[in-house]
């Protein structure tokens, strides 16, 4: 579920973004660096540590209760050690954290209170959200996904405009796609096409 979610993000969002990958299987890595060349800037780092060390947004989906301790939890490779660290480097330390695998609901408090806790540590500036998605890998590959959304109510006001904005630009890059698509189909010239829509101040977008 994880590859064509993260191919779909790269994809979506375009080459004004950029991405960390971490998987243990580096073919698959490598599948993925080829599937996505030249839609993103995609970067494979060691482990979720490094990731999360840079990153704003992090967002995994683990298959078993172990995986998601070990990634989350470990105090040298994991997620909030990641978080913590960059507290002393110069990154980002407000981080939105997302959980994307069906995992049991006292694995997902564990976490929740984790994150707390090293937030209150940082400013309070993590959040987590609980994120399972519903569908099958053939969903995921339509990108069709439904995300069921858990989230602390007094972080929601923070997450869900984050949420919103990422959606609002995936749209907009895909109709970008699409418009640019029915347009060579229609024969007009590709470059010329893209000049005149970014030459008009509504279409900025499309950029």
């Amino acid at each position: 579920m994880g590859y064509p979610m993260a191919v779909n993000l790269v994809k979506g969002l375009g080459s004004s973004k950029s991405f960390l990958t971490v998987n243990v299987n580096q073919e698959a890595l490598n599948e993925f660096q080829d599937e996505v060349k030249g839609f993103g800037k995609v970067s494979v780092v060691q482990n979720v540590y490094e990731a999360t060390k840079a990153a704003y947004i992090v967002i995994t989906i683990l298959p078993t209760v172990t995986a998601v301790e070990a990634v989350y939890l470990d105090p040298n490779t994991g997620i909030l050690a990641g978080a913590i660290a960059a507290t002393t480097y110069s990154s980002p330390t407000n981080k939105l954290l997302i959980e994307c695998g069906t995992i049991e609901t006292a694995i997902i408090k564990k976490l929740a209170e984790a994150v707390e806790e090293a937030s209150l540590k940082m400013s309070n500036t993590l959040s987590f959200v609980d994120a399972p998605v519903s569908s099958s890998p053939m969903g995921a590959i339509a990108g069709s996904l439904t995300f069921i959304v858990g989230v602390h109510q007094a972080k929601s006001a923070k997450v869900f405009p984050q949420i919103i904005n990422n959606y609002l630009s995936v749209i907009t890059s895909v109709a970008a796609a699409e418009a640019l698509n029915i347009g060579v189909k229609a024969g007009l010239d590709l470059k010329l096409l893209l000049d005149v829509i970014n030459g008009d101040a509504e279409f900025a977008e499309f950029e």
